[in-house]
């Protein structure tokens, strides 16, 4: 096997930036819903903040910080390096949810670095975070009976299509070529596409997806929910549908 020319280093961000330039053109229903998630994060969610942990809050601001370089990853078209954003942001808001359940385990998360015993003890506290989350969720009287099928499936496939190198994130991408003069056979791996491709636009409805999670998370974190971010999550929800329906029916 060998490799054949491929683009050049500066190439790939000058290509990047035109793409997001013009995913962000191309798909503006998308962008707007992403940024009514942001809006409803950075204006509503500190309204309930006053009761959540430091470590709470520090996690839930880095779900937020990671989820929006997702949503830069998927303005470039760049499909598999998404998911583990996507991955990141929703154990972020995971972990954070975690300590809001179970106070003690915030100090055993400060402590991750101190010692080999504190590092595995971590290990074991937050290794099901997602998990452990997603069932506290369910357990919940008002919470919608699906949210504990959706944090793990939302889990399951960002590790399928790219938090791990898995084959539904490499596969796809590849086409064969048979019919070269050299007798070779060629295969290409196409990992960028355009802005204004239909691949951008799936991973920005994935985006959507995953920010509803996460602010949907970081709301419950507290004993008595906010009416308001509740209904404004409604209608994230609804206006989303609508372009889905719309877009891909």
């Amino acid at each position: 096997m060998k490799f054949e020319a491929t683009p050049s280093f500066e190439s790939y961000f000058n290509l990047a930036e035109a793409s997001t330039k013009l995913s962000q053109t191309s798909h503006i229903d998308a962008m707007r819903i992403l940024e009514q998630i942001h809006t409803v994060f950075v204006n509503e969610l500190p309204l309930i903040s006053d009761g959540w942990r430091p470590s709470q809050g520090l996690l839930n601001i880095s779900s937020l910080m990671t989820w929006l370089s997702s949503i830069r990853g998927a303005t470039t078209g760049h499909s598999a390096s998404t998911f583990p954003l996507f991955r990141a942001s929703l154990e972020a808001a995971c972990y954070a949810y975690n300590i809001w359940s179970k106070p003690e385990l915030e100090q055993v998360w400060l402590d991750r670095n101190t010692d080999e015993n504190a590092h595995r003890k971590s290990r074991r506290a937050f290794t099901s975070a997602v998990k452990d989350t997603a069932k506290h969720l369910g357990s919940r009287s008002f919470v919608w009976p699906g949210t504990e099928d959706w944090v793990n499936s939302a889990y399951d496939h960002s590790i399928d299509f790219g938090a791990h190198p898995n084959p539904k994130s490499i596969l796809p991408g590849v086409t064969m070529d048979d019919q070269r003069d050299d007798g070779m056979v060629g295969l290409n791996l196409a990992g960028v596409y355009a802005g204004d491709s239909f691949e951008a636009e799936r991973l920005l409805v994935a985006a959507i997806d995953y920010g509803q999670l996460i602010l949907l998370i970081a709301a419950l974190g507290t004993a008595n929910p906010s009416q308001k971010v509740f209904d404004s999550l409604n209608m994230i929800n609804d206006r989303k549908e609508k372009y889905v329906t719309d877009k891909f029916s």
